[in-house]
Formats: C-alpha cells, structure tokens, sequence
C-alpha cells in the first residue's frame, strides 16, 4: 500500500520577514507565519495523520503543534535531525540582497538568469552558496539533497507496513527543495517552496512519487 508524504514547510518567521539567510538559526513564526500554519491546518483536517514529524527548529515544531491542534490523532510529534534546514555556515543570517553582487561577480550577466530560470538553479543557488561561505561549513548540494532523500526514505520505509498510511513531515524551504530535486529537478517551483505550503509526495514499493507541489491554504 501507499505511504502518502505530506512534506510541508514552516509559516514565516522574523528573521524570512527580513529576507536574510536562515538555516540552522532559529526565529519565531511572524502573525502572519502563525494565521497561515492555521489556515494550513484548516485545509489539511480532513487527513488523518498516522504520523508526524519535523525538524528540532523551533519554527518548525511551532508550525507542527498548530496543525497538530486540529488532529487530536496526533499526540506525539517526533523531531528528526535530517529534517534540519540547509546550514549556510558564515552566510547564516546574513542579508539575502548581499548575496546578488557576489553572485554578478561569479557568474557575470548570466547569474540571475541560471539561478531564477536555469533547469538546474536549485543545484546552482545551493553550490554558489557552498562557495561563497569562507568558513567552510556551508553544505554541498549532494549533501543536503542526500541528506533529506535518506532521512525521508527511511521514514517511509519505516511505517510502510502493507497499510495506507498518511503522514505529516515538518521541514524547511531548501531542504525540501532538495529532495524533490533529487526526484525531479524541473518539479521545483521557481521561487522555491512557499511559507506554509504543503507538497505531497506518495511512496509505494520503494519509490517516490510526486502529487502535488507548494499547495497554501486560501
């Protein structure tokens, strides 16, 4: 039978309000993060969760506990370190409009279009800022692709037990991103993963199968 992967990225947060990096930092879910999880919650009560999972971030256990609130089924929550955001390493906080000149300076006049329209500008927009990071500590794209395709994999496989199975995964914009460019490059949104967005993957006889993409509530 099927496992169906609701794979759904946190409402916004303080530091997504002032457009700078956020990886493995932490900041609170905005008004305006917290009435869209509701609102996510609202569109998602018909389903019920077998499971549910996020990462250890706060903005992403905040955004599971109020879907949670309308799912009396689900009264536990486990948190899963390779759920965790990118780590942007010395880019953590840092300015998203900073990163434009450095990216014109590496890929000339054809930076922003490679990275806003290129088939792969999840990979490009990832190793740019693998090597714009000087401490080092910025991850690959193979890492955090690799890192969400296995840690979502073996909770698939974990609960695949012959039964329909709904489960509800927690996470962040561009690691699921990856792993969804790791199953379809050209299934990744533009702009990447929406605020409260909710992307639906099945899983069935060890593959992956992708439904829909960056659904939000109205």
């Amino acid at each position: 039978m099927t496992v169906h992967l609701y794979l759904v990225r946190h409402g916004q947060t303080e530091l997504n309000r002032q457009h700078k990096f956020q990886g493995r930092t932490n900041s609170a879910l905005t008004l305006k993060g917290v009435a869209a999880a509701k609102k996510l919650a609202t569109l998602l009560e018909p389903i019920h969760f077998d499971k549910a999972y996020s990462s250890f971030s706060g903005r992403a256990s905040q955004t599971s506990q109020l879907i949670a609130d309308r799912h009396h089924e689900l009264s536990e929550i486990t948190a899963v370190d390779g759920l965790s955001e990118y780590d942007f390493g010395g880019l953590e906080e840092k300015p998203v409009l900073a990163f434009w000149p450095l990216v014109l300076k590496n890929l000339k006049w054809r930076g922003p279009f490679q990275i806003l329209w290129g088939g792969r500008r999840v990979a490009r927009i990832v190793h740019l800022f693998h090597e714009l990071d000087d401490t080092g500590a910025a991850e690959t794209m193979v890492q955090v692709s690799s890192r969400a395709r296995q840690t979502i994999q073996k909770i698939a496989s974990d609960l695949d037990d012959g039964n329909e199975k709904n489960v509800l995964i927690v996470s962040h914009g561009l690691v699921l991103s990856a792993f969804l460019y790791a199953l379809n490059a050209r299934a990744v949104p533009r702009l990447l993963l929406k605020n409260a967005s909710v992307t639906r993957v099945d899983f069935e006889h060890g593959r992956f199968h992708i439904v829909k993409v960056n659904e939000t509530a109205k």
